[in-house]
This record gives C-alpha cells, sequence and structure tokens, in this order.
C-alpha cells in the first residue's frame, strides 16, 4: 500500500518532468500491485491509517459491501480452491483448509448440508447455518445502478 501526502497538483508542477512522476505512481500500482491512496494532509492520512487499522471497510448502511473483489492469478490449485471458499462471508482462509481437508473438493462443500458442515467438518451450528443459507438463498437482481467513482479536474 502507498499512501502518498500532499497535493499531486503541486508537485506534479513543481518537478521538471511530471512523466518520471506519473511513471513511477503507474508502476508502483502496475509492476509491483501496491494499492495506492493519496490525502492532502497528515491529519487526514492519521485518520485514514486509524479507519484502517479498525477495519472500516464497510459499515452497515453505507450501501453494501464493494462490488469489486480481486481475483487470484495463480495456477496452483489449492490456493485457488482456498481463495473461492475464503471469499464467502465469515470464512477465512484457514476456515477453508478445514471444509476442503473434510469434503475433499469444492463441489462437495458446496452440496453439503447444514449437518454435514456442523458437524463433520467442526464449524458449528451458527457458521453451518450461515452458510447454508447463503448457498440456498435465491438470487434478487438489484434494479439500481451502482454509481462508478470518477476522477475530477478541479
Amino acid at each position: 500500500m502507498l499512501v502518498i501526502e500532499g497535493d499531486l497538483w503541486e508537485e506534479l508542477k513543481r518537478v521538471r518532468n511530471s512523466r518520471s512522476l506519473w511513471g513511477a505512481l503507474i508502476s508502483s500500482v502496475l509492476d509491483f500491485g501496491l494499492n495506492m491512496f493519496f490525502t492532502p494532509d497528515g491529519k487526514q492520512t492519521a485518520q485514514f491509517l486509524f479507519t484502517l487499522g479498525k477495519g472500516g471497510r464497510h459499515t452497515k448502511g453505507s450501501g453494501g459491501p464493494p462490488i469489486v473483489v480481486r481475483k487470484p492469478r495463480s495456477q496452483d490449485l489449492n490456493r485457488l480452491q482456498l481463495s473461492v471458499l475464503s471469499s464467502l462471508p465469515g470464512i477465512g482462509p484457514q476456515m477453508a483448509g478445514q471444509l476442503l481437508g473434510y469434503f475433499g473438493s469444492l463441489r462437495k462443500v458446496f452440496s453439503a448440508s447444514m449437518t454435514e458442515i456442523a458437524v463433520g467438518a467442526g464449524l458449528g451450528r451458527s457458521r453451518a447455518l450461515a452458510l447454508t443459507k447463503l448457498l440456498d438463498s435465491r438470487y434478487k437482481a438489484s434494479r439500481t445502478v451502482i454509481p462508478q467513482a470518477s476522477l475530477s479536474q478541479e
């Protein structure tokens, strides 16, 4: 993660070759996979880091969880299987490994009953109930369009 503090536009005016700065920022994102955040000053950076530390990615009533989820690029089958299960709410990598270890495949996990998940895989009743409810719930298409963020020039 890269947090850039200060006025980027002023910095671009100050440097001799703005393309070199843009190149460094682009390389940070594309070549090294860094997430980049911009803050105007130290106070906003502190608030950003505090929110990040608190896990403040989503709060109830904020319009829903993030829609974009980064897909793993790995060709390792075990890693992909763990990633698929870990993407479900309430299932972390350790629990995903526990489920795959017990059932042996994703298909068997997804077709297992609540009792098999709770008792067999050892997840417990409440987690098994939440997982089976998620897997069995009918999809309801949303009629609302989610607005996309855009760059603004001020």
